[in-house]
């Protein structure tokens, strides 16, 4: 704890200075990290990795999800399959330090089947084959109870489905997961050092080959599922006080999609992103240039003149103009005389009097 408050005290001073932020607040995000990260290290050291629920009752190996798909493990011996108690753990914790629940989608690593073993003669000019990395869906995590190991905390299987990669891609540009037909299960056992076959599309594999936990999310838009409620919202793996609509899921509920663009196991999930679309250079160039000399084209016919306005111009060009003769001096040049009006037509009339004509009487 000491080396953590003194490592968080010196980063954040230093971020302190960089953005200009309270750095009790940067202090206080790097003190609890660092604290995370040692209290997983001690789980770790420890043998802490996995926990349980208070309320799981012991059960037999026959009660187990792992049966249905594995009867017969050779991990456990015959005794251990027929009367041996199991308890289901409730989260395991990987080697990196994420927390796997019992519903998580998990990176898991396939030793390539080309590799050398350890007793094999190894070439010079052996291929080393890369391993296989997988996603797998989490469906239990088992322990099995020893007399002689009553506190013991690491988990003895973990069974998980493969999934592969759909074809289909989300809006996002994200890949769609879906199970094999039929679907594949593999068994994580932590004692185990080599790849055995099972049965059919059945495999062992080392719980240390369960690497990290990624984000996978059901496809809410393809399936138009609407909002009910609310819930917590949750940024870096932590709870927060905002909140946001909790969607209910309706339609196809194994309709998952991979989030690529998550920052934690970034590395193990390049190998997984959708690949841009190829193009044929050949054909975007012959395309550009198609294009390039159309436009050009319609720039040379918008500046060009109307041909029927040419022809027009130039046919009253090439006609002859009229003589005008000289006037001679004794001829009088008669000026054009203006039309008359016929002004009588809008004479106004006369209007008759509305006087009483009085005549005199004669004189007496």
């Amino acid at each position: 704890m000491n080396l953590a408050y003194h490592t968080g005290v010196l980063w954040g001073s230093m971020l302190a200075a960089l953005l200009k932020t309270p750095i009790q607040l940067i202090l206080l995000g790097i003190i609890l990290y660092f604290h995370q990260q040692t209290i997983n290290q001690q789980l770790l050291d420890s043998g802490l990795t996995c926990r349980f629920d208070g309320a799981e009752t012991e059960r037999a190996f026959a009660k187990t999800t792992i049966s249905s798909h594995i009867p017969h493990l050779s991990i456990f011996s015959e005794r251990e399959h027929s009367v041996g108690k199991f308890w289901r753990a409730q989260q395991l914790i990987l080697p990196n330090g994420d927390r796997c629940l019992s519903n998580s989608f998990v990176i898991t690593q396939t030793p390539s089947p080309l590799a050398p073993s350890s007793q094999a003669q190894v070439l010079p000019s052996w291929p080393v084959m890369p391993p296989t990395l997988d996603m797998a869906h989490v469906q239990e995590i088992l322990q099995i109870r020893r007399l002689l190991q009553p506190g013991r905390k690491e988990a003895d299987c973990v069974l998980a489905e493969i999934l592969q990669i759909g074809p289909d891609v989300s809006v996002h540009g994200m890949p769609q997961l879906v199970s094999h037909n039929p679907k594949k299960y593999i068994a994580a056992d932590p004692e185990v050092g080599q790849l055995h076959k099972m049965r059919m599309f059945i495999e062992l594999i080392l719980t240390q080959n369960v690497l990290c936990v990624v984000n996978v999310q059901h496809d809410c838009i393809r399936n138009k599922c609407p909002t009910k409620d609310t819930t917590v919202v949750r940024q870096e793996r932590e709870d927060t006080i905002l909140r946001q609509e909790c969607v209910e899921h309706v339609g196809n509920p194994c309709n998952y999609v991979l989030n690529t663009a998550q920052m934690c196991s970034a590395k193990f999930l390049q190998c997984f992103r959708v690949s841009a679309p190829t193009f044929d250079t050949e054909k975007i160039l012959m395309e550009s240039v198609k294009r390039e000399f159309e436009a050009q084209q319609k720039r040379v016919r918008v500046k060009a003149p109307n041909p029927t306005v040419a022809l027009q111009v130039s046919s009253s060009a090439s006609r002859p103009l009229p003589s005008v003769s000289e006037p001679s001096p004794g001829a009088h040049h008669s000026l054009p005389v203006p039309r008359q009006c016929d002004v009588t037509s809008h004479r106004s009339r006369p209007l008759r009097s509305s006087m009483v004509e009085i005549t005199p009487h004669p004189a007496h």
